[in-house]
């Protein structure tokens, strides 16, 4: 049995099946293709692996819903792979420079 996903975006969990890549519907919790899902970025609602959330939904309706209770913007999965990259550049950065500012407190201390 394969543990439930949770439509929570592109760095995350998608699964690779014999179809292609397959990831949670946030609404309805079950898999579909990634590249029919309607996508939100962003909004008020706090993401899962990034700072900026990315959220699967197998109707359109659904993610418009959403959108307008969280915020956010729609999006294709396209949009969705280039946010994800996007954001773990900068979520990498920002570790980097926070150790580097650790390092740098420990050194003077």
């Amino acid at each position: 049995m394969q543990p439930p996903l949770h439509g929570r975006g592109t760095g995350h969990s998608y699964r690779q099946n014999a179809q292609g890549h397959l990831v949670g519907d946030f609404k309805e919790k079950t898999l579909l293709d990634v590249e029919k899902a309607s996508w939100v970025i962003g909004g008020n609602k706090m993401g899962v692996m990034t700072k900026r959330a990315k959220w699967a939904f197998g109707k359109k309706e659904d993610a418009e819903k959403f959108k307008a209770e969280n915020g956010g913007d729609l999006a294709s999965f396209e949009q969705a792979v280039k946010a994800s990259y996007e954001d773990m550049y900068a979520d990498t950065k920002l570790i980097r420079e926070r150790r580097k500012m650790r390092k740098m407190e420990h050194k003077h201390n």
